[in-house]
């Protein structure tokens, strides 16, 4: 088990935290934490360090939106608090500041805002994972700007709506953070009395997002690239998700003959092994500029790199 504990606290409380290594209470407003569970004795966890790092990125990105949703002054950034052995929990907390507590009324704003903070994320994430209904951008905004009115920490209350291009870019590496994670892993947002299992292969092209208008494209020729096969298509029903430069992105396989080798099992794959392959990458980018999606069109296959077989898989 690899878990990350998020909370909201000021400075003296890092400090103090990092320094003796004590745990958030769970009653300390904002305490939040992302668990990962994964098989320890064959999976190297350089790769789930690394999708923690884009998971505290994607935080940081979407508590800046929230945080604007109430006042724009306000400022917030991820510390981390502190390290426990055996699960590997690391502590960390959002840091708020704000320029302007005239416009906010007479209470504990740090605390008000903190467990907002925490909800959002929750709500976003759910947003995310729900299959239910088609996405646009500004339902997410609307239901950022409720959980912010629920605090009542304005004497004028005039909510904002949160940034589009922030939350994009938060969505964005929250997608990122998946592409080190395997299909049998195990993600849960946990926040407290609210705990949410996030689906490991699931991605949402934001491009797909109905209000996200595509503003310009990018291409890139690929020539004998090596793209990590994250997972195929066995059936030809749906794309394949390759990994470029450590990103996991949606893939069309054009080379026909190929594929027919591949479906007939003729030519076999594990998640991990390599396509040598030419191709094209399109990156698509918002008004804002911000880059909501990705593809890989693959035209030849030259060949299969295979990875090495776990040790255990040796004798």
């Amino acid at each position: 088990m690899f878990t990350i504990v998020f909370g909201v606290g000021d400075s003296p409380l890092a400090l103090r935290t990092i320094e003796y290594l004590v745990p958030p209470e769970r009653s300390e407003a904002g305490v939040f934490s992302l668990v990962i569970e994964y098989d320890p004795l064959r999976e190297s966890p350089g790769r789930l360090l690394r999708s923690t790092a884009n998971f505290i990125d994607a935080f940081a990105n979407l508590d800046a939106a929230f945080a604007a949703a109430i006042d724009p002054n306000i400022e917030t950034s991820i510390a981390l608090l502190g390290i426990e052995q055996g699960s590997i929990r690391a502590w960390l907390a959002s840091l708020i500041r704000s320029f302007d507590d005239e416009a906010l009324k007479d209470l504990d704003w740090k605390k008000l805002i903190g467990a907002y903070l925490v909800r959002a994320k929750y709500r976003t994430l759910e947003w995310l994972e729900d299959d239910s209904a088609s996405k646009r951008i500004i339902d997410l905004q609307a239901v950022i700007v409720e959980e912010a009115k629920k605090t009542d920490a304005l004497l004028i209350p005039a909510y904002h709506q949160p940034s589009r291009a922030l939350l994009l870019e938060g969505l964005r590496r929250a997608q990122l953070a998946k592409d080190g994670l395997m299909e049998a892993d195990k993600i849960i947002f946990d926040a407290g009395p609210d705990k949410l299992e996030l689906n490991p292969s699931k991605r949402l092209d934001l491009s797909q997002i109905s209000d996200v208008e595509i503003q310009s494209t990018e291409k890139h020729k690929l020539h004998r690239a090596s793209l990590k096969v994250k997972k195929p298509d066995m059936l030809g029903h749906s794309q394949w998700q390759l990994k470029f430069h450590e990103r996991t992105v949606p893939s069309a396989i054009e080379d026909r003959g190929w594929l027919s080798r591949f479906q007939s099992r003729e030519i076999t794959l594990r998640p991990g092994d390599a396509l040598i392959c030419d191709g094209e990458l399109t990156r698509y980018f918002d008004r804002s500029g911000t880059p909501v999606s990705e593809k890989v069109e693959v035209t030849k296959v030259h060949g299969v790199e295979y990875q090495a077989p776990p040790q255990d898989d040796m004798f």
